[in-house]
């Protein structure tokens, strides 16, 4: 989202001990932040397969806002579906607790998307239950 020729992108990294790392790029802006996982910490998820993959199974849309938001509250994703198939995610994330930056962006996704990001989400987060 943003002007056009804007790209924004957001990654998140292989698990570590009991974190991973969630990156975001837009233009010539570059941040990053290490994420506390639940897994590690004896719970069966981080929740984030679950909430794409709720995104996933009412593709055709739903009525107001969806959000994930990581255990320490540092990364946050809100989604909301228009009737035209398209859905907008906002991701917000930030550093350190009060935070010392925090920045938030828009993507735009096609409802088709939704059982791939589903899909990548599960193996992501069994990656971290190898580790």
């Amino acid at each position: 989202m943003g002007n056009e020729g804007e790209r924004a992108s957001l990654t998140l990294g292989p698990y570590a001990n009991d974190s991973f790392r969630a990156e975001v790029r837009r233009d010539r802006l570059h941040a990053s932040a290490d994420i506390v996982s639940r897994v590690h910490r004896g719970h069966p998820s981080d929740g984030l397969a679950d909430f794409f993959t709720g995104l996933a199974a009412n593709w055709k849309g739903w009525s107001g806002q969806r959000e994930w938001i990581s255990f320490e509250r540092d990364l946050k994703l809100s989604a909301q579906s228009h009737h035209t198939g398209h859905i907008h995610l906002h991701v917000h994330l930030n550093h350190g607790a009060p935070p010392s930056w925090e920045l938030g962006f828009g993507l735009g996704l096609e409802a088709g998307e939704l059982e791939r990001l589903s899909t990548e989400a599960r193996a992501f987060e069994q990656s971290a239950r190898a580790t």
